[in-house]
């Protein structure tokens, strides 16, 4: 591509984009005339300053010069000889040459002009010497010492006089710097050299008068003069080739020389020469932008990696010293709470209390005469709004804020308790979890009642008020990405950001399928599920790695839930070692049911789907609460209590589900989670749409790259909007990756703090086993080997 003057540059609009294609348009009437610029014999020639008049003596002149050029090579290998050096290939090392001998020998008939050729075989070093200790002494000595300089000087031949002598020894001393002329032989006469050179450069001249000949200084002899005669062979398409020249001299005006220098380099299609164009202006246009922005001009990598690295390590500090202040502050409220005169009567109240063990002083009571000194000592409270109406008195602005969790499994009625004794409140929910339990209430609302009756939860109330609301949408629990993949599709419309695990090419959804029969009117219940289930325990606890992981059971309904919790107690009453095991985990086992799950979490997730054909084959479409109004949320939650793996126990396939015999939310559900767990399936919503393409481009360069170095990557690993842009696979195992790549695209500017975006985002990925690495994309632009220079340097030593 040419080098242009980027301040000239035209912006990019619809106008001169019409201007573009309009040049694109007369290019191809023109290619049609003269062929393939590229291709034509004279290629290399500019006609800008000639005239058809002057064609007649085009021709002469090249013959001229055709003849000059073996003289030229001679002379300019005779000036090589004379100075020593290596004779020169191109024309403009000719020139150089030949400009550096003119001027030397310039210099040194100005020097012999007044000298004979002895000066130059002088001491001409020492005379400097001399004549600047003579400028630094007094004006005695300085008289004495320049009176014998001067009188050396005339031995060694030099005709010059006293008030000469600075300026010729100064003379003297800048061309005795000069390489080139203690190259020279002082009795050498260089006039026939020069003068050959000088009538070459005559007649070369007068031909380049006429014609701009494209980079004629990296020209040899040999190649000029097979160009000259080429163009000999072929003036009679001059004419032509001269509507060639004008269109190439408009490109150059309009800013648009690339186009033409693209077709003189290569045979390009004009079909492609408008996006070739667009695209080497657009990267100028970049490069404009960066060198403007002060802080993109000076970006590098490794310098903002440093910072980064600071950054983490501040913040850990600041988060430790947090801790302490908040300590130390406690520490220091209390002694003041005991010292207050104020409140010494609180103060042994509270002793009694402590030293009876609550003994004759109910919570509420000590609430009640202690309030302040209680609030000194216990700033923050955890409290289920039941016990807040049990323990604290209806006082105004008792708390600065009021939190609630799990708030979609808190009434309305409940809640306004615990509010009214805040002075703001945050209510924290998922209104696709679990509503309260409705199994105790009646329902007798009125027509009259209706709008002011309550919602299911303080959760949804607050939603139908249209109170502010933020989505917290970056999930922790799972540690990998398929345990919650399926519900983010199903159910959050793919907004929560999920991280893929480093052996993301592997599913920890497992189906286990179970030859068993759910008996409908009995028991309703499926006893080999419930075997499969508690053999599956007695595995994982009987494994010394495998027993590290805590085990959760979730079944359908209680009924199944409690055949379960049956033959594992007797399952451990037979093998006394498989309840010690149990009891060394760190959260004890749980056996619970839909209804009741909600808030509980393990690392492996035993399902127990229960449902399926009956002792006759056939599959009822009755699954329980699935079948009521909000049965998907209830599934919801089933499917998320597992952290590191779920295995999905089953009697029933997702083809045994006949959707045609319901509209059930849940049952629907329940198909497609089957589907997922068999066979991985997993249907994007129509509103899914992963906006890649500014990153694709980055993203796929690097991978090509990688790829070439003999790396296996896969790109955009993960299920949700977050993805790893590259994935490196480990030669070692099919299933896990080696390092992973994240580019400042995007989803990494949409993070809006520095903490999320460096501390929380790469520890909660390093929490999933990944060696992640930063590419900045400002280092990319810039310096491509050099990063994939970085990432070969940091897999090898991995």
């Amino acid at each position: 591509m040419l080098e242009l003057n980027d301040a000239r540059r035209p912006a990019i609009t619809p106008q001169n984009l019409s201007e573009y294609e309009y040049y694109i348009d007369r290019l191809g009437a023109i290619i049609r005339l003269v062929g393939p610029p590229s291709k034509h014999p004279l290629l290399g020639v500019g006609t800008n300053a000639l005239t058809m008049a002057h064609l007649a003596e085009l021709k002469p002149a090249i013959n001229e010069c055709l003849s000059c050029l073996v003289r030229l090579s001679q002379t300019a290998d005779a000036a090589a000889k004379l100075t020593g050096s290596i004779p020169p290939v191109s024309l403009g090392d000719i020139q150089s040459l030949m400009d550096g001998v003119k001027d030397v020998h310039l210099r040194r008939e100005n020097i012999l002009a007044s000298a004979s050729s002895q000066i130059f075989s002088a001491d001409i070093s020492g005379w400097e010497q001399r004549l600047w200790d003579v400028q630094q002494s007094n004006i005695v000595v300085g008289f004495f010492k320049k009176w014998l300089l001067w009188n050396d000087v005339k031995k060694q031949g030099g005709r010059v006089t006293r008030a000469n002598l600075e300026n010729f020894i100064e003379s003297l001393c800048e061309l005795e710097r000069r390489p080139l002329h203690k190259q020279i032989s002082v009795t050498t006469n260089l006039e026939r050299v020069l003068a050959d050179y000088k009538e070459c450069e005559g007649f070369f001249g007068r031909l380049r008068s006429w014609l701009d000949i494209d980079g004629w200084e990296q020209l040899s002899v040999g190649e000029l003069e097979e160009r000259l005669t080429r163009w000999s062979a072929h003036l009679d398409k001059l004419k032509d080739w001269k509507q060639w020249c004008l269109i190439k001299e408009d490109l150059h005006q309009k800013n648009m020389g690339e186009i033409a220098t693209l077709l003189e380099t290569r045979d390009i299609p004009l079909a492609e020469l408008k996006n070739s164009y667009l695209a080497r202006y657009f990267y100028e246009v970049a490069n404009r932008q960066i060198a403007n922005n002060p802080t993109a001009d000076m970006f590098n990598g490794m310098l903002f990696d440093e910072k980064v690295s600071r950054y983490k390590d501040l913040a850990k500090q600041f988060q430790n010293l947090s801790k302490e202040e908040l300590y130390n502050r406690l520490i220091e409220k209390a002694r003041a709470a005991n010292a207050n005169e104020k409140w010494s009567s609180q103060s042994v109240i509270l002793h009694k209390a402590v030293s009876n063990n609550g003994r004759g002083m109910t919570i509420r009571r000590l609430f009640e005469q202690a309030p302040d000194l209680l609030a000194e000592f216990c700033p923050c409270m955890l409290m289920s709004p039941m016990s807040v109406a049990q323990f604290l008195e209806v006082k105004k602005d008792m708390f600065d804020l009021i939190i609630f969790d799990e708030a979609s499994q808190i009434p309305t009625n409940e809640a306004i308790g615990a509010i009214a004794r805040g002075k703001a409140v945050v209510i924290v929910g998922d209104t696709k979890q679990m509503p309260p339990t409705t199994f105790f209430t009646a329902s007798k609302t009125t027509e009259e009642e209706f709008e002011v009756d309550d919602l299911e939860s303080i959760l949804e109330d607050c939603q139908a008020l249209k109170m502010p609301a933020l989505l917290l949408s970056w999930h922790y629990r799972s540690k990998h990405e398929s345990l919650i993949s399926f519900s983010n599709n199903e159910y959050y419309e793919n907004k929560l950001h999920t991280f893929p695990a480093v052996d993301d090419r592997q599913r920890r959804v497992v189906y286990v399928p179970v030859k068993g029969t759910y008996q409908k009117g009995g028991s309703r219940s499926n006893k080999n599920e419930a075997v499969a289930i508690v053999n599956e325990i007695e595995r994982r606890l009987s494994d010394e790695q495998l027993r590290k992981r805590s085990i959760g059971v979730i079944s359908f309904n209680v009924q199944q839930q409690y055949l379960i919790e049956d033959l594992l107690e007797e399952r451990m009453e037979k093998n006394k070692s498989l309840k010690a095991w149990a009891e060394e985990s760190g959260e004890p086992i749980f056996i619970k049911n839909l209804e009741n799950v909600q808030g509980d979490e393990r690392d492996v997730i035993l399902f127990s789907i229960g449902y399926g054909p009956d002792k006759n084959g056939k599959v009822s479409m009755n699954f329980g609460p699935l079948n009521l109004t909000g049965g998907e949320r209830r599934l919801n939650v089933a499917v998320t209590r597992s952290r590191y793996e779920m295995m999905v126990f089953s009697s029933l396939h997702a083809k045994d589900i006949d959707l045609r015999r319901s509209n059930a939310k849940g049952v629907q559900g329940l198909h497609r989670f089957l589907d997922y767990a068999e066979n991985g399936t997993l249907i994007q919503n129509a509103y899914f749409h992963a906006d890649q393409q500014m990153e694709k481009v980055i993203t796929m360069q690097i991978a090509q790259k990688l790829e070439e170095k003999g790396l296996r990557v896969n790109t955009f690993v993960g299920k949700s909007q977050f993805k790893v842009n590259i994935a490196i696979l480990d030669p070692h195992s099919e299933t896990k990756y080696q390092m992973g790549i994240l580019l400042d695209d995007k989803s990494y500017h949409a993070i809006p703090t520095m903490s999320d975006r460096e501390i929380v985002q790469p520890s909660v990925l390093a929490s999933l086993d990944w060696n992640i690495k930063r590419v900045w994309t400002l280092d990319w632009f810039e310096r491509p080997e050099h990063v994939i220079e970085n990432i070969m340097t940091e897999i090898k030593s991995a």
